[in-house]
């Protein structure tokens, strides 16, 4: 009798996760799990298998699904979002890059100082924003690692709107 209960109770977790494969929302997989307990606990007071009736794990969900009128693919959560999340790290990437550039160039080079005569100098905020090319280098690698460690946050952690089924 406890193995039974053991495969009833791994059966459940079956479709539980493949529940989520299918983003199926927490109210649903509660009514599920409490439908399939109560079917498998009928099933034993009359002296039945529970699991005879139902197939697998798999097939039960996509019936679930089709019976309740929900989408029948199953959803990769971060796959669909991926493109957006990159725009929005791309943008977060540049604007961290020039912003971290600019406060470099106030704050460390007198490029921007209004005493600064040297009339041969030519400023790029982007490339050269000092006379030293060693100054220049160690501003931009500086710069490029507080874009990418923004921009990895930005992926990892911007909130993207998902657009769920009714």
């Amino acid at each position: 009798m406890r193995e039974l209960e053991k495969l009833e109770e791994d059966f459940i977790k079956e479709v539980l996760d493949e529940l989520t494969r299918y983003q199926i929302d927490s109210v649903k997989k509660k009514e599920v799990k409490g439908q399939l307990t109560e079917h498998f606990l009928e099933a034993r007071q009359h002296g039945e298998l529970g699991l005879e009736g139902i197939g697998t794990s798999s097939d039960f969900v996509k019936e679930f699904i089709e019976v309740n009128g929900m989408g029948t693919d199953p959803m990769r959560p971060s796959a669909g979002h991926m493109p957006k999340r990159l725009i929005i790290g791309s943008g977060a990437m540049v604007i961290t890059f020039l912003l971290s550039q600019l406060i470099l160039a106030m704050f460390l080079t007198d490029s921007l100082s209004p005493v600064f005569t040297d009339q041969s100098f030519s400023f790029n905020l982007v490339y050269r924003i000092s006379n030293n090319t060693w100054w220049n280098s160690l501003l931009i690698l500086i710069s490029l690692s507080v874009a990418s460690l923004a921009t990895v946050m930005t992926i990892k952690y911007a909130p993207i709107r998902r657009v769920g089924l009714k």
